[in-house]
């Protein structure tokens, strides 16, 4: 995990992922939620962090709004640094199944395309309402009204995303590690990191050397990342 791969300030990191883009580089990345907020650790290849970023959940929701959160705030980190090529992970199960569905089913209603409140005179013509009724599957039936309009932001940024270049909006469940990015999740702080950030907190750094090279200490990650 090297520094100077994708740099310490947003301008350098800007600039890194243009250049990545340009060699048909393939991102990862990872999102959680927890009672405390969500998180999102955008990732190389090699699964080496690019930046990793937690935020408070302001008005205690649920896991599973909060894991949506991270969802919204991802596709919008993907838009901000124009990366098109990229695997989209979380944590739960139950959110990709809901996300899924979700997306599968927008455009198969007869619902008639409605306003846009984001941009006035403009119509969206596809539909999330009717397939609330899976949100009382997962235990959400109370906070439906919360979930159907981050759902529609979230579809509203995804369309977006592939209006760009990105080939095709999904939610992968990993079965890979994710520790680094719970851990975010559930620090209560909003934050956002790069290496230099990262290697500040022992804890993370150590879990996200484990992530990547699948063993060492700390003493060891701290070396990697001088080098």
């Amino acid at each position: 995990m090297c520094r100077e791969e994708w740099g310490t300030t947003e301008e350098e990191t800007t600039a890194f992922i243009k250049d990545a883009n340009a060699r048909f580089h393939r991102f990862k990345i990872e999102v959680c939620g927890s009672h405390q907020g969500y998180a999102v650790i955008i990732r190389d290849k090699e699964r080496n962090p690019v930046l990793a970023i937690s935020r408070i959940a302001e008005d205690y929701v649920s896991p599973f709004y909060h894991e949506l959160q991270g969802v919204s705030l991802a596709l919008k980190l993907a838009m901000k640094y124009k990366i098109f090529s990229f695997k989209f992970y979380c944590i739960s199960e139950y959110i990709c199944l809901y996300i899924r569905y979700s997306w599968a089913y927008k455009l198969r209603c007869d619902c008639p395309p409605r306003d846009d409140p984001r941009n006035p005179g403009e119509k969206l013509n596809y539909c999330i309402r009717c397939s609330a009724y899976t949100i009382n599957d997962y235990g959400e039936g109370c906070n439906a009204e919360k979930i159907l309009s981050l759902i529609d932001e979230i579809f509203c940024d995804a369309l977006a995303l592939e209006q760009q270049g990105y080939p095709y909006f999904d939610l992968w469940v990993t079965e890979l590690c994710l520790n680094a990015v719970q851990h975010l999740a559930k620090s209560g702080l909003d934050q956002e990191m790069r290496m230099d950030e990262i290697e500040e907190d022992d804890k993370l750094a150590e879990i996200l050397y484990k992530e990547v090279f699948g063993h060492g200490t700390l003493q060891e990650l701290m070396v990697q990342m001088k080098k």
